[in-house]
């Protein structure tokens, strides 16, 4: 099976919600990898993800992407 960027965005950005914290946290790294602008508002909704290893995969992965403003506010969703 040949998965196209575009597809595989797509299905990146549902494993966001993934039951499985590894999931999530394998998604949000694999869309800073691809660096689609369309994937920075999906990752700012994971910022309140309830694993910390999520969220710290988000943070990283939007600071890949440049974004200043996630960062400043993900500041507070990454203490445990």
């Amino acid at each position: 099976m040949v998965v196209h960027h575009k597809q595989a965005e797509g299905l990146l950005i549902k494993a966001l919600k993934d039951e499985d914290d590894i999931v999530r946290d394998q998604a949000a790294a694999a869309l800073a990898k691809l660096g689609d602008k369309k994937a920075v508002e999906p990752l700012i909704a994971t910022l309140d993800d309830r694993s910390y290893g999520v969220r710290q995969e988000v943070v990283e992965a939007l600071g890949i992407r440049g974004q200043p403003k996630a960062h400043i506010s993900s500041s507070a969703n990454l203490g445990d």
